[in-house]
């Protein structure tokens, strides 16, 4: 009898074969093939006419009156990646599907308030951080996000106080807490609130309020203190004469009177209002007062 060859060749996803050689016309003849991790079998080819392929993996058959060729070729397998991103915001595009050939970077992800600290494949976050799925890494992935929230410094800024020192407050993100209480004072005026511009064209806050999320980011936050102006008063007292046309003026502290009151004493020149009922200081509507009187 006349001996024929097998020859047999192997595509990417196949580790072995075996089974190749010379064999007599009619020979049963069996083949194999091992498949690599991460692919799946899909078939022998078969180069001639005398001898059909298989898809069967182990294939036997009887040795035809020819010289065959068969090649044995795998799938490679996808695996599918799932992100569990807990509330950040997975980028427009990011790589969800991976083979036993691909290497491939996790995404990195924001949350409003909070730092990325990454990706790990449980929900308790035990282990290492996951940065990269490895190549010849096999099997369906599922990736947990964890982040910590953001903390900041509140700094307190006495905005031209007089007296006064307060400590910082420290404050993390999504969680209340009350603002310090002010300890400024300035001289004739009133402490009112805070606010994030000096000149109070921003955001107000109660003394004591309770905030959350005063800011998103990391770092310090600088709150002014707020002042309303005092206010005096002025009393008249016409000293023997008819009575004034007013007796009291209320002004704000820093503002000059203004007005003054009219009064008279028969056989009297009216000489004007003073700051003591004898002596002191002549006033007038651009006097400007320190204190009541």
């Amino acid at each position: 009898r006349i001996k024929y060859t097998i020859t047999l060749n192997k595509s990417n996803g196949i580790d072995n074969v075996t089974g190749d050689g010379t064999y007599y016309y009619g020979k049963n003849v069996a083949i194999n093939a091992t498949v690599k991790k991460g692919y799946k079998w899909e078939k022998w080819s078969s180069n001639t006419n005398y001898l059909p392929g298989s898809t069967n993996q182990l294939y036997s058959f009887n040795m035809p009156a020819n010289n065959v060729t068969l090649l044995a070729t795998a799938e490679v397998i996808p695996y599918t990646i799932t992100y569990i991103p807990n509330g950040g915001i997975m980028p427009s595009t990011y790589v969800k599907v991976y083979t036993v050939e691909d290497e491939v970077k996790l995404p990195t992800i924001k949350k409003e308030g909070y730092v990325f600290i990454g990706w790990y494949d449980n929900k308790g976050f035990n282990g290492n951080v996951i940065e990269k799925i490895e190549k010849g890494t096999i099997g369906d992935k599922q990736f947990f996000a964890k982040f910590v929230p953001i903390t900041y410094i509140v700094e307190y800024h006495g905005n031209g106080n007089t007296s006064g020192l307060m400590e910082p407050s420290v404050h993390v993100y999504d969680q209340r807490k009350e603002l310090n209480r002010s300890t400024y004072k300035k001289v004739n005026s009133s402490f009112v609130g805070w606010n994030t511009e000096a000149d109070g064209s921003g955001i107000w806050y109660k003394d004591g309020q309770e905030v959350v999320n005063l800011t998103n980011q990391q770092g310090d936050i600088r709150l002014y203190a707020q002042y309303n102006s005092s206010n005096y008063v002025v009393n008249f007292d016409s000293n023997g004469g008819l009575p004034p046309s007013f007796t009291t003026i209320e002004q704000v502290f820093g503002e000059p009177l203004k007005k003054l009151p009219t009064t008279s004493f028969n056989g009297y020149e009216f000489d004007g209002w003073y700051s003591s009922k004898t002596g002191g200081t002549k006033i007038s509507v651009d006097t400007v007062p320190t204190e009541n009187t």
